[in-house]
């Protein structure tokens, strides 16, 4: 519970980032005086630096303005990313601001519970730097490629070659790190890195797509991803999209992750999907889809998108994955295919926006430092930690 000025200070730095004094009275609702002791409490106990401490002004200079921003003593956020192919990992303030990260390639059939271990191990590794040694873990975010059940942590698959089967991703990473934890699905969390990036958040309804090794969903709100009650929300890949249809791991026939996945596609073409996806960014891929393949791949895609957009009236959708580096050989057929097959007020003004920012270690981290801070019970829990730490009222 905020129930004093300064944990409300402490709040408002924590959601909103550096603010300057005056801006600080300003979301507390206090006088400048009252503000001007809050931050002398919060300056003399080590939780809030000012820019001028490690930029002062040249001589003679007097700057009036001083923007105020959350010392690492306060206490650093983890950020821990596995994609198919790639696990990034970070460590930044509890405003977001990025002070470590690291991103390693992945086999596509490494165990998670070793990625993870491995990932834990960076974290510590990082922590070990000459400015973050004395600071204290207060959250992590973990980001899976699979559905998990965010009240038990655990990850559901029937796919028996799942590296996930039988894991439970909170429960790995809490024994590790002992801090509160955020466990959010991959396709979710580059939902709300496309609506940052792709966007510049001017999206009210934002639609993800994810067409790579699997096929996944996002629902962003005004920047808050939309999950459902456990974390299950947007499993399009397993939306029936041909009933007669071959049979899916998932027991159901003619999923859409049949028709527009990597592995089904490098099948179809008789390419192994290892020669279709580049291990790291920016190389080139050994072999290439063929044109109609993926334009096929595209319809089927758009035929569930159009049902989907829909139930949802989005104002952008954004398509990632491997698959949307294609462009408009996927892109238009799937648009093709949606407006065919939602209502004219829905496709009507809807713009489809290729991605490029689902696998940017960077742009990744910053959604979930972002991803972490959304959680209000969260940030509250974090501000009495941090008070009862320091003896602050």
């Amino acid at each position: 519970m905020l129930n004093s000025n300064l944990k409300r200070a402490l709040a408002a730095l924590v959601r909103r980032g550096g603010m300057h004094r005056a801006d600080l009275a300003r979301q507390v609702g206090v006088a400048r005086t009252t503000s001007t002791n809050i931050v002398n409490a919060l300056l003399e106990s080590d939780l809030v630096v000012g820019e001028f401490a490690s930029s002062p002004p040249p001589d003679g200079e007097v700057r009036l303005k001083e923007k105020l921003t959350l010392s690492p003593r306060a206490g650093l956020v983890v950020s821990i990313v596995t994609l198919t192919r790639r696990t990034v990992v970070a460590l930044g303030t509890l405003d977001g601001t990025v002070l470590a990260l690291e991103s390693w390639p992945e086999p596509v059939d490494r165990l998670g519970v070793l990625r993870l271990g491995d990932a834990v191990d960076a974290v510590n590794r990082l922590r070990t730097r000459d400015d973050l040694a004395d600071a204290p873990l207060r959250s992590a975010l973990v980001t899976v490629n699979v559905q998990t059940d965010r009240q038990t942590g655990e990850a559901l698959s029937n796919d028996r070659d799942s590296v996930w089967t039988r894991a439970n991703p909170a429960r790995t990473v809490a024994e590790m790190l002992d801090v509160p934890l955020v466990l959010e699905n991959a396709a979710r969390l580059q939902g709300l890195t496309a609506y940052v990036h792709e966007t510049g958040r001017r999206a009210h309804n934002l639609v993800y797509v994810h067409l790579s090794h699997g096929v996944g969903l996002s629902f962003v709100v005004d920047g808050r991803p939309i999950t459902g009650s456990r974390g299950g929300g947007g499993e399009v890949g397993h939306m029936t999209v041909n009933r007669k249809g071959p049979a899916c791991w998932c027991g159901k026939y003619g999923c859409l992750t049949n028709y527009a996945s990597l592995p089904a596609l490098a099948a179809l073409e008789g390419v192994a999907v290892e020669r279709l996806t580049p291990r790291r960014p920016g190389e080139t891929p050994a072999a290439r889809l063929g044109e109609a393949t993926v334009a096929e791949a595209g319809r089927w895609a758009g035929r569930a998108l159009g049902e989907v957009s829909n139930l949802f009236d989005p104002d952008v959708l954004v398509v990632g994955g491997e698959l949307s580096r294609y462009g408009d050989v996927l892109l238009g057929p799937l648009g093709e295919e949606l407006r065919r097959t939602s209502l004219p007020l829905v496709h009507r003004d809807l713009r489809i926006v290729q991605g490029t920012s689902f696998d940017d270690p960077a742009a990744l981290t910053a959604a979930a430092f972002e991803r972490i801070i959304q959680s209000e019970e969260l940030v509250e829990e974090l501000v009495e930690t941090i008070t009862q730490d320091r003896g602050l009222v």
